[in-house]
């Protein structure tokens, strides 16, 4: 069975060999080029190597990089491995462990501030801003805002763009729910928004929204799926319901 670590490692290699360009196809060419855009120094063609067959973890800023050498769609590679992270990660709390870690430090307080404030408003928000603040929350087990009711206004917001949205501007913020869905401060509130949409008669997205509470095994998640299994709000939630369970299953969330 392929690792998390070996299966990012293919998707940057198939990336960059079956790319547009020859030659960064070459190894030795595309080492040469990484060195600048979001990138702080070199690569070497060994350390693209190491990257590309799993020996080491690739950074989420390496990731980045390739995406901007490769010209491809920004948050396509980053958000790719951010579900992969999420879907094939056995542990409980092991996805937000791993954000936490993808970065080399945090965003200044200013830069998070702004973001909170600009989910909280009218303003558009991208995949990824989104990206950027749920990484930052994921990072910081104890991270808290006031007033508390700002997490329902994010979660809310953020499940609400994710149902309408696709391609990469769906995948990142599916990957920013899963990090609040494994928040130990934010959960109860990503919870509570996939309820609340599940049980709106009115919402024609009923699968997701029930699916996306395989990722927690928090006691509420579980109950909400059990909920639409034995009293469903339509054939779409108790679909969602079903699905959900053959990974909380898998991962033992029932009791």
């Amino acid at each position: 069975v392929l690792s998390i670590r070996e299966r990012i490692a293919w998707m940057l290699r198939v990336n960059r060999v079956f790319g547009s360009s020859e030659r960064l196809a070459r190894a030795s060419s595309f080492a040469a080029a990484f060195a600048g855009g979001c990138w702080p120094g070199t690569a070497s063609e060994s350390k693209v190597s190491r990257w590309e067959t799993a020996a080491v973890r690739v950074p989420y800023q390496a990731m980045r990089r390739y995406e901007e050498l490769l010209g491809l769609f920004p948050g396509l590679l980053t958000a790719t491995a951010g579900n992969i992270r999420a879907y094939y990660s056995a542990r409980r709390g092991s996805r937000n462990a791993e954000a936490g870690n993808s970065e080399a430090g945090g965003l200044a307080a200013r830069r998070i501030g702004e973001l909170i404030d600009k989910a909280g408003s009218s303003a558009v928000m991208t995949g990824q801003e989104w990206d950027e603040l749920t990484r930052e929350i994921a990072r910081q087990p104890n991270f808290y805002i006031h007033p508390s009711a700002t997490w329902t206004t994010l979660a809310e917001r953020l499940l609400q763009e994710q149902i309408v949205a696709d391609r990469v501007p769906w995948a990142q913020r599916f990957s920013a729910l899963d990090r609040l869905l494994n928040h130990p401060v934010a959960q109860q509130s990503a919870i509570a928004a996939c309820a609340s949409l599940a049980a709106d008669r009115t919402n024609q997205v009923g699968i997701e929204v029930i699916c996306a509470m395989d990722v927690t095994a928090h006691p509420d998640a579980s109950h909400h799926v059990l909920a639409q299994l034995t009293h469903p709000t339509s054939d779409m939630t108790f679909y969602g319901a079903l699905l959900a369970c053959v990974r909380k299953l898998d991962h033992g969330h029932f009791t």
